[in-house]
């Protein structure tokens, strides 16, 4: 049986976020859908900007992370978590029918 579509989302966001950071078990281990981008992955402006192009390329124009983050309150900016992200995604109408 197939996940639904929005657990599919969350997995494909967690994966790229994984392959920026990279394989090292003890940080790819700590991708999670509650992991914080700054707090507990540590991503770095590179990083951050590796997923925006991953997810660029993933799901189109339509998905514009930098945008995103530009329009966001520092609390909610340090708190953002990688379900954010994908729910990001989602509102933006990406990732809908893969």
């Amino acid at each position: 049986m197939d996940a639904p579509p929005g657990q599919r989302l969350l997995g494909e966001v967690m994966a790229l976020v994984r392959q920026v950071i990279g394989d090292e078990p003890r940080w790819a281990d700590r991708v999670t859908p509650s992991a914080r981008l700054d707090e507990d992955l540590r991503m770095d402006s590179l990083e951050m900007a590796a997923l925006a192009a991953g997810l660029g390329k993933a799901y189109g124009g339509r998905v514009n992370l930098a945008a995103f983050l530009a329009g966001l309150e520092f609390d909610h900016l340090v708190a953002l978590t990688v379900a954010d992200v994908a729910a990001y995604v989602r509102a933006c109408g990406a990732g809908e029918g893969r």
